[in-house]
């Protein structure tokens, strides 16, 4: 068992042996794994807007400039929700919580 903050691995190795009298030994290696990237399923982010320092917000939609597109808009609510559907950029954070579980069979 392997792990550290955000990570987790798991694996096990089995060794089987068939033995039968006067027959050839076969073995058989099994490993099974399970893995878990970002453990706790943080946001990690790995950038944020300079002017607000946010990962989520660049500010635009306080400034006097955004008001008066909002105001100017055929629909102010829809162009506040497309603004802010566009600043979650799934580029300025990590993959969420992934799980791997698989097994390997040598013979």
């Amino acid at each position: 068992l392997e792990m550290s903050i955000f990570n987790c691995k798991f694996y096990k190795n089995f060794t089987i042996k068939n033995e039968k009298a006067g027959a050839r030994v076969k073995e058989y290696r099994m490993r099974v794994f399970l893995t878990v990237t970002n453990l706790l399923n943080a946001a990690n982010v790995t950038g944020v807007f300079r002017y607000t320092g946010s990962a989520y917000n660049d500010g635009y939609l306080s400034s006097p400039f955004a008001a008066d597109q909002i105001r100017t808009a055929t629909n102010a609510q829809s162009f506040v929700d497309l603004y802010n559907t566009r600043m979650v950029n799934p580029d300025r954070f990590l993959l969420p919580r992934l799980t791997r579980i698989g097994f390997s069979v040598q013979f």
